[in-house]
């Protein structure tokens, strides 16, 4: 008798990417939504530990570290950590990188659209 045992892969829920708009001028520490990881089949144990990473592509004018303007929490949320200006940056693509407690990675990409008030 063969046993096969069948190790998931991590993916994205509920999409494979993310897509998340920001008012310009919101104040810092605006939640601005939730990145979830896991597996179809089963629920893991541990959440998965996520974070930021490059690259990062910036439609407008790109600052130093942009990774500096947001936030991502162990369990998925991301936060702002700096007002933006609609009229300098209108769009941000962020990388992020999760890894379970197997050590099994995935990555995904989360778009962030900034929203003109003026």
């Amino acid at each position: 008798v063969t046993v096969l045992v069948r190790d998931p892969a991590l993916v994205f829920q509920p999409t494979p990417t993310f897509n998340f708009s920001l008012t310009e001028n919101a104040p810092v520490g605006v939640f601005i939504g939730t990145i979830a990881a896991g597996y179809a089949s089963y629920t893991i144990p541990t959440p998965p530990t996520c974070t930021l990473t490059n690259p990062v592509t910036v439609t407008g004018t790109r600052p130093a570290n942009i990774l500096l303007y947001f936030n991502l929490t162990a369990s998925g949320d991301l936060y702002s950590n700096r007002t933006l200006d609609r009229e300098v940056i209108s769009q941000i693509i962020l990388t992020v990188s999760c890894r379970d407690y197997r050590n099994r990675n995935a990555s995904t990409t989360i778009t962030v659209r900034v929203l003109d008030v003026n």
